[in-house]
């Protein structure tokens, strides 16, 4: 049985994916739909919630933390990529030298290549498209409902020391990639395909970690939130901003997140059994 709060969320998504649909973006209306509808049926079904939404009793800022140290985490895992692969490969990457700064605003070009949406102009649809929706959704199929059909799968005890759950990781995270091969044709250094879903597979791989280590998808949702705010603020920017404010900026917008969700209590019975999740 669907729980309570699964439902308003599942309803929610739905009623904002729909009106994607027909007024912002065919593509991603339909696309995201059928992930959430996917997550509800895994729901229904799913006698076993190894990655809840979020878990019971738990702290809030802690969570804020843990996206944010993962997304400058991220940032070096892709300059320490780029670095091996110019030493061994002569390709790397990022165009350019690869400073903090250069790294976050080549990713931040990547969020919206080659997409077109019907209402690109306008600022506030986009954000909450691809700052909220899409994180949410994505985070929820791929790194709730697929990572932990790879668990149950291949039954494996979710642990960071334990190579079967890389193994799990490798492949949700190749999957997450080629989702994104559609998007990310002609993204990247010089063109080239391989560059962009590089960044996107590292991605994904630190996000299947999040949920690991923290035992919920709520910080792989915060972390994609930041990240994807990150990229549209310096897209909508006239000149490139401070990254370090930027940042706060998406924290800040995952703050918010994490604010409606308590005062919502939203995800109350997203755990077994059912408890209130929000702390004192």
């Amino acid at each position: 049985m669907v729980k309570t709060s699964d439902r308003f969320l599942i309803t929610v998504t739905i009623v904002i994916l729909l009106f994607s649909l027909f007024n912002f973006n065919e593509s991603l209306g339909a696309a995201f739909g059928l992930m959430i509808i996917s997550y509800g049926l895994f729901r229904l079904f799913d006698k076993k919630d190894t990655f809840p939404f979020i878990k019971r009793d738990i702290n809030f800022g802690k969570s804020i933390i843990y996206a944010l140290g993962a997304y400058v985490i991220f940032i070096f895992i892709i300059q320490a990529a780029n670095y091996i692969a110019t030493s061994f490969f002569s390709a790397g990457f990022l165009p350019g030298q690869a400073t903090f700064s250069s790294t976050v605003s080549y990713l931040s070009s990547q969020l919206l290549a080659n997409q077109q949406p019907a209402l690109a102009g306008n600022q506030i649809l986009t954000f909450v498209a691809y700052a909220l929706a899409i994180p949410f959704v994505e985070s929820l199929f791929f790194f709730g409902t697929l990572m932990e059909s790879g668990i149950d799968f291949f039954q494996v005890v979710p642990s960071i020391k334990s190579v079967k759950t890389w193994a799990v990781i490798a492949i949700i995270s190749s999957i997450f990639a080629l989702f994104h091969i559609s998007a990310r044709i002609g993204a990247g250094a010089s063109g080239q395909l391989s560059s962009a879903l590089s960044t996107v597979f590292l991605f994904a791989a630190v996000s299947c970690m999040l949920v690991v280590i923290t035992g919920q998808v709520l910080e792989a949702i915060l972390f994609h939130v930041i990240a994807n705010s990150i990229a549209l603020i310096i897209n909508f920017s006239t000149s490139i901003p401070n990254i370090l404010y930027v940042i706060l900026i998406g924290g800040g917008v995952a703050a918010a997140l994490l604010f409606i969700l308590r005062k919502t209590n939203v995800g109350r019975y997203l755990s077994k059994g059912g408890r209130n999740y929000v702390t004192a």
